[in-house]
């Protein structure tokens, strides 16, 4: 199963992740850009005077032609400078979602892809933000179906990144409910069904049984002699001529039709990614609302169906 990636730090799907958790990732990511900027600039400022230092000042008595000579030279060696570093140390920001057949929105950065209208009844699929110094990638950051890849050197911003996937990590039925799909909910529930039904067959009265109840129950007489002997002698032996009567319990369905029911739904497991802009946004609702349902249902089904059997047989 696909994970999330941050220099060893990893998340289980399902990963859903809200238009708040993608405004927090675009302060992160704007954030390291301008970090990457400020130290380009200070880098360009050191080659340039650098570059000034080497151009030896004309003396305090020189002409006016050598004070212009080197004022010129000064300036070529300037622009010299920022010719040969200013694309070396540029710092881009870029984004790109993609969109069901493989459509992409491109922004500047993600506060301006939020605001696309574009994205307002699709649904996305991919997100990819790069960070880039000259022809280096600084971050990149991918984001699909298949899982999350970042990779990043600064440890700041990867403080803050690992912060971030945190933040998204589900709770662990979730993460199993995704992992193991619903294969141990029939388990259990088959099991569930097998053991109510073994408790239901066992607490039932045999014909012979209720037979000797009634002998009983109305007073052993003389003429009812081979007839009380006759079913000492089935329930000593255990014959059974097959017919028994087992009153089903109105739980026992409820268990089988609405445990039925929830293994079924169950069957359907969350996508391993919802991006909640545009139209990712009603699906991640809606799945928000399943999941919070599913969280008390599956447990309750799950109890009533191992306890209240026998709960019942005691009391």
């Amino acid at each position: 199963m696909a994970q999330v990636y941050f220099s060893g730090v990893s998340i289980d799907q399902p990963i859903l992740v809200t238009k708040e958790n993608l405004v927090a990732l675009g302060k992160i990511i704007d954030a390291y850009t301008q970090k990457l900027g400020r130290e380009g600039e200070q880098s360009l400022r050191e080659h340039i005077e650098r570059a000034e230092s080497e151009i030896p000042e004309p003396p305090v008595d020189a002409s006016a032609e050598e004070k212009k000579d080197y004022e010129r030279r000064r300036n070529a060696a300037v622009e010299r400078e920022k010719g040969f570093h200013s694309d070396r140390l540029k710092v881009e920001q870029s984004v790109a979602l993609t969109l069901p057949g493989d459509r992409e929105v491109k922004a500047k950065n993600l506060a301006e892809l939020l605001s696309h209208a574009a994205i307002e009844s699709d649904i996305p699929t991919r997100l990819v933000i790069r960070v880039t110094k000259g022809l280096f990638s600084s971050l990149t950051f991918d984001l699909g179906n298949s899982g999350l890849y970042a990779s990043i050197e600064d440890q700041e911003t990867l403080g803050a990144l690992r912060g971030w996937a945190a933040a998204l990590a589900q709770s662990w039925w979730l993460r199993t409910w995704t992992k193991v799909g619903s294969t141990p909910g029939w388990v259990m529930w088959l099991v569930s069904i097998a053991s109510s039904a073994t408790v239901l067959t066992n607490g039932s009265r045999s014909l012979f049984k209720e037979q000797a109840y009634e002998l009983l129950r109305r007073g052993l007489r003389a003429e009812d002699h081979p007839k009380a002997i006759a079913i000492l002698l089935a329930l000593e032996s255990g014959y059974s001529p097959g017919t028994t009567r087992v009153v089903v319990p109105h739980w026992f369905w409820w268990l089988v039709c609405i445990g039925g029911v929830i293994n079924i739904a169950l069957s359907f497991g969350p996508p391993q990614l919802i991006l909640g802009i545009g139209g990712g946004a009603r699906t991640l609702r809606r799945w928000t609302a399943w999941i919070a349902f599913l969280k008390w249902a599956v447990p309750t089904v799950i109890v009533s169906g191992f306890l209240i059997p026998f709960l019942r047989q005691l009391l």
